[in-house]
């Protein structure tokens, strides 16, 4: 019988994905990096730019993000020009997140790194473990919708 430490360092799921995590956010982190963006705040910055315009509130939640991250996030896009955040008239503590001129250049100027980045990931990763990759994604987000 194995003792809890082997068992938890031997089958733990959230290890294993962690570690993809870490590899795969490394390659965007090195191919980012001369933009002045992480791949965290790019993220953040297709998701505002896809929506036009969205609640901080509901960004948090399409992305998966705890207020704290996506509030530091959202900071430094502002600081930086790529969004600007307005008071909703209609709840004083909501926010309303809209991209910038100056973010939406960032985006077609990044994108050949981004490309670059995707392009060594699915290298490392192969065809098919990118594909299950995006099937199980998409399989969550189906899930998280109807719940």
């Amino acid at each position: 019988m194995p003792t809890p430490e082997q068992e938890i360092a031997s089958r733990c799921l959230v290890v294993r994905l962690r570690m993809i995590q870490r590899v795969v956010t490394q390659i965007y982190e090195d191919e980012l990096r001369g933009y002045g963006i992480k791949a965290s705040q790019c993220n953040v910055l297709v998701a505002i730019a896809q929506a036009s315009s969205i609640r901080s509130t509901e960004l948090g939640r399409r992305l998966y993000l705890e207020a704290s991250t996506l509030s530091r996030n959202l900071e430094r896009l502002e600081r930086r020009g790529w969004i600007v955040r307005e008071t909703d008239p209609d709840d004083a503590r909501s926010r309303w997140l809209t991209i910038t001129p100056a973010g939406r250049k960032l985006l077609a100027e990044l994108l050949p790194g981004w490309r670059a980045a995707q392009k060594k990931a699915k290298r490392l990763l192969g065809s098919e473990m990118v594909t299950a990759i995006g099937d199980v994604a998409g399989e969550l987000w189906s899930r998280a919708e109807v719940s």
